[in-house]
């Protein structure tokens, strides 16, 4: 299982040359694109949903996840490390190079987030946090390095930590596809065992998500396969709620908006103007506090669940954002850039939430292209505001009415989706991505409610049986017999006896269902019920009773000597 983490590991590594390019495209000099600068990020935007396109496009023809990811991302980070190099060369306007990386860009955030999205087990959340997490370390880090290496060009600089960092993604590829091919791993199965199975029916998932009018058997459970009862036959007691997800898919999407601050110049411009300040070449300490806050953020997801870092993330991050404009324009500029520090950190605290829960709650059938229109989303507003200032270069960073035009605008829209997030957005932590769909769709318990159908098929299973549990409401109400009491047997004791060996004889051999369900030696412990005490944190409903251990068998056979 240790090696099974190293496809998800090298996916993640990808990301730091689409955090090195972003850093290249943001800080670029204006002279170099002109009125030109809206065009790269609509490049990226366009192939950012082409790929998504084509992953929801191959998974409907198939019927099933097509593990392709690794060819795109090697495509996409073979675009990156071009761009690097057309950089390095110093053309006198690389725009070719800014163009490319747009691509490669567009292509490895994708590809990479739906590889990990369906492949990864457990701790998902916090795997899809990492690529973000290694996403801002190489913004940061590129950024950091055009102050240490200034004199060598920006152009260059930025493009060296491009360049070496898309090769090393193609090495780790050519490493992923040894290792794939010596047998050492497979990173073209899902390791979450209830989602192969119900990719292995090659449906799509409709029959593991959207059970029919009439009763269907799925096969998809674990317990179901474990106790080798029937399949079992769950109905929802309540109607699916297609238009929640919907209404809770679009908040998220519209959610990226908070992801496009950190690369907006207007905040950048503020962070910078506020740290000066306080400080001499602290200009751009406030990328530290970003970095700070998405490694916090994402060691957190490990025990919190996503709905509730939502409603921190989003409440701090708006009264960061109050209290530093109204600081700025009382002029109290010092206070003003520590709030604008934190209002970075838990930008990016709460970067990667908005990805995560695309992810999670979009209908498994259209998860790439709600991750795009995100993408769309987040980087369409970077673009068009970095051309509307330089458009129109009165629209100074030092404006108090454009910060707070800005200010009023996002805070608003934050709060308004925070509310749809806080009333909708189900429990998601250590959630499979099939209790997830089952969550958002019938607001039920996906494993409680399987567990009481297994109870409810034991009696009639063809191997070992449940014990049938009495209701509350059967214990309450008084026994009704059918045939009066029998009165007492007064015949002699050995025509009682003849009569009860008749008895047996003319009664039929005793099948494996009358059999209690722990006889087999194989299996000598009872499993946990869903009302056992629970203080270790373990789900008694994902009870294994595969690494159960057998007792051990010794052979009589005598030693040789």
């Amino acid at each position: 299982m240790t090696m099974e983490i190293l496809p998800e590991l090298f996916v993640c590594l990808m990301f730091y040359s689409c955090g090195a390019w972003m850093a290249l495209n943001v800080l670029v000099d204006q002279s170099i694109y002109d009125t030109e600068m809206l065009l790269p990020e609509f490049v990226g935007i366009i192939c950012a949903c082409f790929i998504g396109v084509l992953l929801m496009g191959s998974r409907a023809h198939r019927k099933k996840i097509v593990f392709v990811h690794f060819y795109i991302l090697a495509c996409g980070t073979a675009l990156l490390m071009i761009c690097g190099v057309l950089c390095i060369i110093d053309q006198p306007r690389p725009i070719p190079a800014i163009y490319l990386g747009a691509v490669g860009h567009g292509i490895v955030y994708i590809a990479g987030l739906s590889y990990i999205h369906f492949r990864a087990a457990g701790r998902r959340s916090f795997r899809l946090a990492l690529c973000h997490v290694v996403y801002i370390v190489g913004y940061a880090t590129t950024v950091h390095g055009h102050f240490i290496y200034g004199p060598l060009g920006w152009m260059y600089t930025g493009g060296s930590f491009v360049l070496y960092s898309a090769s090393s993604g193609l090495l780790f590829f050519l490493i992923n596809e040894l290792l794939h091919g010596l047998g050492v791993y497979d990173y073209k199965k899902c390791l979450d065992s209830e989602l192969h199975l119900a990719n292995e029916k090659k449906d799509n998932f409709r029959d593991a998500l959207i059970p029919e009018t009439d009763r269907r058997s799925t096969d998809t459970n674990y317990w179901a396969t474990r106790l080798n009862v029937p399949p079992i036959v769950f109905t929802p007691t309540k109607k699916m709620r297609l238009q929640q997800q919907n209404i809770l898919t679009l908040g998220l999407i519209f959610s990226k908006i908070t992801n496009a601050l950190v690369f907006l110049e207007i905040f950048i411009g503020f962070a910078f103007l506020t740290s000066s300040f306080i400080g001499s070449n602290i200009g751009f300490i406030h990328l530290y506090f970003l970095l700070g806050g998405i490694i916090f953020g994402c060691v957190i997801s490990l025990t919190v669940n996503a709905k509730h870092l939502h409603i921190v993330y989003t409440m701090a991050l708006t009264i960061c954002l109050l209290t530093a404009s109204v600081l700025y324009s009382v002029q109290h500029y010092d206070e003003s850039g520590v709030f604008f520090w934190l209002f970075y950190f838990f930008l990016g605290f709460g970067y990667f939430l908005p990805d995560i829960g695309i992810l999670d709650i979009t209908n498994l059938q259209y998860t790439e292209g709600a991750l795009a229109s995100g993408y769309f989303i987040q980087y369409a507003i970077v673009a068009l505001t970095r051309f509307g200032h330089w458009k129109y270069p009165e629209n100074i960073p030092q404006s108090e009415s454009l910060l707070w035009q800005y200010t009023g605008s996002f805070v608003g829209i934050c709060l308004l989706l925070l509310i749809v997030i806080a009333i909708l957005y189900p429990k998601t932590l250590n959630f499979s991505l099939l209790d997830i769909q089952w969550a958002i769709l019938y607001k039920e318990d996906r494993w409680k409610a399987k567990n009481h159908e297994i109870l409810a098929a034991g009696s009639t299973s063809v191997g070992p049986s449940l014990p049938r549990q009495v209701s509350r409401a059967d214990s309450s109400e008084p026994v009704q017999h059918s045939q009066p009491p029998q009165q007492p047997d007064e015949r002699p004791a050995f025509m009682r006896a003849q009569s009860a060996q008749s008895t047996l004889r003319s009664m039929p051999p005793r099948q494996p269902d009358d059999m209690p369900m722990f006889h087999n030696p194989w299996y000598p412990q009872k499993p946990p019920s869903i009302n056992d005490p629970n203080p270790n944190g373990v789900d008694n409903l994902a009870y294994d009773y595969g690494s159960m251990k057998t007792r051990q068998i010794v052979p009589r056979i005598n030693k040789i000597n």
